[in-house]
């Protein structure tokens, strides 16, 4: 099952709260887009038994002077469990972002794995602030947490300038790249159509759309 979850700014701030109680070897996977621009909260918990599987892939932008915050919770109960999450985040302007991760083995989960991975992209201004948590009441399980955090690569940087484009045109397009894996995962184009509208940024689809044709 793929779950699909899209969180714009209409408002003056958004806020989430998404709970998945799985059933012995069911598989879900969920993608989560968030957009924010002032105030954000975001809630995530799920309990996993024997055999279920958990694939979330979350992206989050934030522009402006938005502040985010993200909690994500899962307790593997099961046999053989499995949890992936992976957060690419883009943060520009003052924008800020809170994430605390925890992942929990209760006794009993022989064999379960627990994966978290973060990829975050900053701006000079932005800030961000991470918790991996992982407890385990369970010695035979797999936990693991990955961070890749920093700034635009400055070479990376100069090269797309020398090509053409601005410097705003050039971080944009480095932020598309990391994004773009999460949102190549959404099939319906009507999703793809509110993303577009919400971000006011054209490019990123007609990427999308390019890779698309490739693949036929």
């Amino acid at each position: 099952m793929k779950i699909v979850q899209i969180l714009t700014p209409n408002f003056s701030d958004i806020s989430a709260s998404n709970k998945f109680g799985l059933k012995s070897g069911e598989k879900i996977t969920f993608i989560q887009i968030l957009i924010g621009k002032i105030e954000s909260d975001f809630q995530f918990f799920a309990s996993l038994p024997e055999g279920a599987k958990l694939n979330v892939q979350a992206a989050i932008i934030a522009r402006d002077s938005c502040k985010f915050k993200y909690n994500y919770h899962v307790e593997h109960f099961g046999v053989n469990s499995e949890s992936n999450f992976n957060l690419i985040s883009s943060l520009s302007g003052n924008s800020q972002k809170e994430t605390e991760m925890l992942i929990h083995f209760n006794r009993g989960a022989i064999g379960a794995v627990g994966v978290e991975k973060e990829s975050v992209i900053l701006s000079d201004r932005a800030k961000n602030v991470s918790y991996p948590i992982i407890n385990s009441d369970e010695e035979k399980i797999n936990g693991s947490h990955s961070l890749s955090s920093g700034h635009i690569d400055t070479l990376q940087l100069q090269y797309l300038r020398t090509r053409g484009l601005s410097e705003t045109e050039a971080r944009n397009m480095i932020t598309r790249a990391k994004i773009l894996s999460i949102l190549n995962l959404i099939d319906d184009d009507d999703k793809l159509k509110y993303i577009q509208e919400a971000l006011n940024e054209q490019r990123w689809f007609s990427a999308i759309e390019k890779r698309r044709n490739l693949s036929r």
